[in-house]
């Protein structure tokens, strides 16, 4: 081997064994295999949302149905307004310890800078309690920052109102017999309103077969105390009548039938009527 070949191959191995020691300096085959790598990320926000206006609300469903009711409110971010989307936002209004919470919010107008105004739907019942229920109006941001607003009021209206669970009531017995019930006992009289009721009033009307006629003083009402006389075309108050709010009440009828009364299909020549106070 030439001298200027083996000065070469010299020179060659000792700048590779220099680059093996320098500190962070190493060929690709020289990594490790148990080596592995993780990002870094980190949020800063240099601002918190704020509910800046929340709107009062009247409204009420009708007797025996709900209704959706629409709740608007303002809120800003000095971030942006992509800060607070709509998924952040809610409703709660609370009464008496009864909260009803919104199903859902969404962007009804914005500014496009700092301000969204929200709308958000919470469902009322017909029964749900009328007065002034506080409006709860929250909205939070991506870092977990919440703003709340109890500053408005939703006013719930009265609402009246009774159903019965069956249009007709028989009574199938024998000249003489008393006391025969309805073969369609009880009669539920529900209270489809948000106001509880003190008691239920009937008004009967006499039945007649041809010339022949069961006077309507014949009946009688109860819903657990003592059978009351009803009476013709006049309403009779029943005792211990009274509906709670989304309550109901069992009406109980019975007949006493004349002796001598001839045999027949009798049919009251009205309507009889309930009503509640």
């Amino acid at each position: 081997m030439k001298k200027n070949d083996v000065f070469v191959t010299i020179a060659f191995f000792i700048t590779i064994l220099i680059v093996l020691m320098m500190p962070g300096v190493r060929p690709a085959f020289g990594v490790s295999g148990n080596i592995t790598y993780f990002n870094v990320t980190a949020t800063v926000n240099g601002g918190s949302p704020t509910v800046t206006y929340v709107y009062a609300i009247n409204d009420s469903p009708n007797e025996g149905t709900t209704k959706v009711v629409h709740f608007y409110f303002n809120a800003t971010h000095p971030n942006g307004v992509a800060n607070i989307p709509a998924q952040y936002a809610s409703i709660r209004i609370n009464q008496s310890g009864t909260t009803l919470i919104s199903s859902g919010c969404s962007v009804l107008s914005t500014d496009g800078v700092t301000l969204n105004r929200y709308d958000c739907n919470v469902t009322i019942y017909f029964y749900t309690l009328p007065g002034a229920w506080t409006i709860n109006a929250t909205i939070s941001d991506a870092a977990s920052n919440i703003a709340t607003n109890t500053g408005s009021a939703y006013t719930n209206g009265n609402t009246y109102g009774v159903t019965l669970d069956k249009n007709t009531m028989g009574f199938g017995g024998n000249a003489g017999a008393s006391g025969v019930p309805s073969t369609d006992n009880p009669q539920k009289v529900n209270n489809t309103g948000n106001v509880a009721y003190g008691q239920i009033n009937i008004t009967a009307i006499s039945l007649q077969s041809g010339v022949n006629v069961i006077g309507a003083g014949n009946f009688t009402a109860n819903t657990t105390a003592a059978a009351q006389q009803l009476a013709n075309n006049t309403p009779v108050t029943i005792t211990d009548s009274s509906i709670a709010v989304n309550g109901s009440r069992n009406v109980y009828l019975y007949l006493n039938i004349p002796s001598g009364v001839s045999n027949g299909t009798y049919t009251s020549t009205g309507q009889w009527t309930v009503t509640v106070s």
